[in-house]
């Protein structure tokens, strides 16, 4: 049974069977079955697109077929310990609706087993293609497209001097309009009587601790970004033109998207008056450059240094989304593709934390 754990152990603690391909490579690359995990074969058949064909054993199949209804029950609102919940649950969106939902499911988290074994992991989201449906008792062969990620070198991976910014002092007046914003008022907090002080001030500890993590975190991502500010000069590639198109396409339909969550008519916020296509455009070719050579850096200074992820690695950074419930995030994100991004994305945190510890102050 494909359990997220078991998964993630497998993945940090194993020796890749072969070098990880990145946009500009051209290999077939073979992951034959193992004992109860998925065979693989890698195809990339221009620099940048990756083909993986993927078999999964059948022993496997009925297990991840009952977590996905599972956590499609869960993602409906319905208690998953119920026995009726799965006919409830498929009641609700219809039978087709139903199994073809359960399916997705079960190749994305094939296609994320597969990743995590090749070490292969997607530049934005892999597209999985048309395939026939599953069968239990019988292997299951399906194909799945990836643009690969693009890599680069570094001239140095010696930890930049840069200008460190002054941490903020926290301040009475800081931690007074804190504390009226959590209760929503606005209290004269150094007038209060004597036979509450004892409470004021345990409160205003409270609000002192969290403006400092507050503090510290957006210290750390001032002088993280600062340092890769110093790092990018330093790649030794400029990224590809196919992924900054991709990327700024992803960004501006993010941005739209958020527009229109929140109540704005996209069509009439192109067409206002203070509303420029060709600046937009290049502010999103920008943001995409930025952020493309910033994570190029980023990887280069991981491999280079070496950095290897543990399991309270992950747990941690499955914690700042789903805190007290890490193994539960795990097995989501497993379920629906996203464990290898969570696996990137955490490496590419301790790259940016060994920056912090070991860049001089100019």
């Amino acid at each position: 049974m494909m359990n997220a754990a078991k998964i993630l152990h497998t993945y940090l603690t194993q020796e890749l069977e072969h070098p990880v391909p990145f946009a500009g490579d051209i290999v077939h690359l073979e992951y034959p079955p193992k004992e109860n995990s998925v065979g693989v074969t890698v195809d990339t058949r221009s620099n940048f697109i990756a083909t993986f064909t993927i078999t999964v054993p059948a022993s496997e199949l009925e297990p991840t077929i009952e977590n996905a209804k599972l956590a499609i029950v869960r993602n409906l609102g319905f208690n998953a310990k119920d026995p009726a919940s799965i006919d409830a649950a498929r009641k609700k969106l219809g039978d087709k609706a139903f199994e073809e939902h359960t399916e997705n499911m079960v190749r994305l988290a094939f296609l994320s087993t597969a990743m995590m074994r090749t070490g292969v992991f997607a530049f934005l989201s892999p597209e999985i293609l048309p395939s026939k449906p599953i069968k239990l008792g019988e292997d299951y062969i399906f194909q799945a497209q990836m643009t690969l990620r693009p890599r680069s070198g570094l001239t140095s991976t010696k930890a930049p001097a840069i200008k460190k910014p002054a941490k903020p002092e926290i301040t009475n007046q800081a931690i007074n309009e804190r504390m009226n914003q959590m209760i929503g008022g606005n209290v004269p907090w150094d007038m209060v009587s004597s036979d509450k002080s004892e409470s004021v001030e345990k409160l205003r500890s409270q609000m002192r601790d969290l403006i400092s993590a507050e503090n510290e975190s957006q210290w750390h991502e001032e002088v993280v970004n600062l340092c890769l500010d110093e790092m990018v000069k330093r790649l030794t590639e400029e990224v590809p033109y196919k992924h900054i198109e991709l990327l700024r396409d992803n960004m501006a339909n993010s941005y739209a998207s958020n527009l229109v969550s929140n109540g704005v008519d996209w069509d009439a916020y192109i067409a206002s008056p203070g509303f420029n296509l060709n600046d937009f455009k290049q502010q999103m070719t920008m943001n995409a450059i930025s952020a493309l050579n910033r994570g190029m850096a980023l990887d280069a200074l991981a491999e280079a240094l070496k950095i290897k992820l543990t399991e309270d690695d992950i747990l941690g950074a499955a914690g700042q989304v789903a805190p007290g419930h890490e193994a539960e995030a795990i097995q989501g994100m497993l379920q629906t593709g996203q464990l290898p991004q969570l696996c990137e994305v955490t490496k590419r945190i301790k790259a940016g934390d060994w920056l912090v510890r070991n860049c001089k102050d100019a």
